[in-house]
């Protein structure tokens, strides 16, 4: 399994996703965007839906759900491997 977080450096990184939303001047629209640190000098702004302002907090729920999902998956992957 490939080490994602020191596959461009030798500088480990906190690849843990951390969330925004921001809303337009213009509309009530507004935008849910994860920003995640990278090496290549900054960090990266990922688009992850554009609706209301209720609609982005609830997708923002999910998306900690799912990040704390995918943790527990990768400790219990890491503790599988442990034990071959």
């Amino acid at each position: 399994m490939k080490d994602y977080k020191k596959m461009w450096s030798d500088k480990e990184i906190d690849t843990t996703p951390r969330y925004v939303i921001e809303g337009s001047v213009v509309d009530e629209v507004w935008t849910l965007s994860s920003i995640v640190a990278t090496n290549f000098g900054g960090d990266a702004k990922n688009f992850i839906f554009e609706g209301s302002f209720d609609d982005c907090q609830s997708k923002l729920e999910q998306m900690k759900a799912l990040d704390e999902h995918s943790r527990l998956c990768q400790e219990l992957d890491n503790k599988m491997q442990e034990g071959e």
